[in-house]
């Protein structure tokens, strides 16, 4: 049963991914798109997972998963900022790389975002091609028309901001009609190494998630076709408008547009059918076409032609408020004389949700695990054993700031008896193991010891953490 106190830290968890994550995501020809933000019911502080899809001018498609060390507002906050740069980034040059080089500047002046990963396919549906590029973030699985679902290779990339010198590479893989892509955030690292098709993935990864965790997903499919037109003849019939919602209900929710995208172009096209019938058509028979398809971009399109010229009484001021409201409803609406008649268009961008969705973890082994245990064994060696949370950054630093005397000596850090570590726990072994630059007062050599094919082991490998696993 949640008490009152973990039901209010859902409820802000919720409110403020629900400000991070895109309002929607967007409906294209030539694509199936899906997203998933999974939070565990007894949370009660927000994370710096969060997810991004961006269609770019020449039409491919970026998808986008990334990480922000620890919890809280700052995290959140530090989530949303690492999304919009990363936007921008793509928006202006196309390119996986150079976005997570403008991210790569932007963490390292920001030290709450320093050890943000991040992880961005680029989707081309006429060449057939993914590319993606990773900074300390897992790949992305190949998720085939028919067969299993293959995590692919990974590209390398070290954390954002923190100068661990591995550089960004691109990396590419094929897509044939009806295959696709899915991101996943870092609780990719407890996958079994058996995929199956992605809802089973995300099943099995959400049912593992801790209290201060959240996944964040988005993956997409090429269409074996695109989505269809829509051309209908409206005669001077009974209700000519009713048949005109109709269709064009019938032809959005084919699309999967939103409930609202839905009511607002459909209100919005009737009322442009109502002006065509009544000032734009010409003697006894009147007759209409609506005509509707969706762009490249997602912005869909629709007209209605009429074959006389509308009759505007602009003298009666009384008049307009049906257009007006419509205006209203979509992204742009217009009317346009034509020598045979008058075309009435609007164009809107459609979405389709993107939902939050509240998980039980029923997978937990412990629900609420105990912090992460410090041991000397060696007046030069530590081992650390079980979960290594983000509330345990800072006394585990501490310890080891003792052990290297100062960052003096050389220290042998063992992990092969931890569990898990968080995105926090990242953030402060990167620090340590920097190649670059010293960070702070961490300039001594770590050897970094983790039991091969853990969890552990699989994120260190991510974030590109040197390490000697045994």
């Amino acid at each position: 049963m949640i008490g009152e106190t973990e039901r209010d830290g859902l409820q802000l968890v919720t409110a403020l991914h629900d400000v991070v994550q895109p309002a929607g995501l967007p409906v294209l020809p030539l694509f199936d798109i899906y997203g998933r933000f999974c939070v565990p019911d007894d949370a009660v502080e927000p994370g710096g997972s969060w997810f991004d899809v961006v269609v770019l001018p020449d039409d491919r498609l970026a998808l986008v998963v990334g990480e922000v060390p620890g919890i809280g507002l700052t995290a959140a906050v530090m989530a949303a900022q690492m999304r919009g740069v990363i936007r921008a980034g793509l928006r202006r040059d196309g390119d996986a790389v150079d976005a997570l080089h403008l991210a790569d500047i932007h963490a390292e002046d920001i030290p709450d975002a320093r050890g943000s990963t991040a992880l961005i396919v680029l989707l081309d549906a006429d060449r057939g091609i993914a590319a993606y590029a990773s900074a300390g973030h897992p790949p992305p699985w190949l998720v085939p028309a028919e067969g299993t679902a293959v995590l692919l290779s990974d590209t390398g990339g070290g954390p954002l901001g923190t100068g661990s010198g591995t550089g960004y590479a691109r990396a590419t893989c094929s897509l044939a009609k009806g295959d696709g892509v899915l991101l996943a955030g870092s609780a990719v690292h407890r996958a079994a190494s058996k995929s199956d098709e992605p809802d089973r993935i995300l099943e099995s990864l959400a049912a593992g998630l801790s209290s201060d965790q959240a996944l964040s997903a988005v993956g997409a499919s090429l269409r074996m076709e695109p989505h269809r037109g829509l051309e209908v003849r409206l005669d001077g019939e009974d209700d000519p408008v009713r048949r005109a919602r109709e269709q064009l209900g019938s032809w959005l929710v084919e699309l999967d547009a939103s409930p609202m995208d839905q009511m607002g172009v459909a209100h919005a096209a009737a009322e442009l059918v109502t002006n065509a019938f009544q000032h734009g058509a010409n003697g006894h028979d009147p007759w209409v076409e609506l005509r509707a398809r969706l762009g490249s971009n997602g912005v869909a399109l629709v007209e209605v032609l009429d074959h006389g010229k509308w009759r505007v009484p602009v003298e009666d001021v009384t008049r307009g408020r049906g257009l007006a409201m419509a205006a209203g409803l979509v992204d742009h609406l217009g009317v346009a004389l034509r020598p045979d008649g008058t075309r009435a268009f609007l164009q809107h961008r459609l979405l389709h949700a993107a939902p939050i969705e509240v998980v039980r973890a029923t997978a937990r082994v412990d629900p609420d695990p105990a912090p992460v245990e410090v041991v000397h064994i060696a007046p030069h060696a530590v081992a650390l054993r079980g979960a290594f949370g983000h509330d345990d950054v800072e006394r585990v630093a501490a310890e080891l700031l003792v052990a290297t005397r100062g960052g003096t000596v050389r220290l042998s850090l063992d992990l092969r008896e931890a569990t898990s570590i968080s995105t926090s726990a990242v953030q402060l072994l990167t620090d340590l193991t920097s190649v670059n630059r010293a960070v702070g007062m961490y300039a001594a050599d770590i050897e970094i010891l983790t039991k091969a094919d853990s969890t552990v082991q699989r994120t260190l490998d991510s974030a590109c953490i040197p390490h000697h696993a045994a």
